[in-house]
């Protein structure tokens, strides 16, 4: 096989940047420019199927956690008239001495 590039693979109308100098200092075939497009395709379907994976395990403990109307609250204690109190003095559950 021929170890020349094609027309379309020596096309270039981008550059890279130089890492360390961040000079433009060699340009990029189609195919490069190509391979760094899908690369990031890639990383960002991942970093979405993460995100997805996420909300669905959020949404999953929402629906099984139940819902609360508010905090739990005391029963108000209710006022004793003064026939129960006396009832329960002469039952002895008031032993003041």
């Amino acid at each position: 096989m021929d170890e020349s590039k094609t027309d379309a693979e020596v096309q270039t109308t981008g550059t890279a940047k130089d890492n360390e100098t961040g000079n433009n200092t060699q340009e990029l075939t189609v195919i490069e420019r190509t391979n760094i497009a899908v690369e990031r395709m890639e990383k960002a379907t991942q970093e979405r199927a993460a995100l997805l994976d996420r909300e669905e395990q959020f949404y999953a403990n929402k629906k099984l956690g139940g819902r609360t109307e508010g905090a739990a609250q005391e029963k108000p204690k209710l006022e004793q008239t003064p026939k129960e109190y006396t009832e329960e003095v002469l039952a002895g559950k008031h032993n003041d001495n």
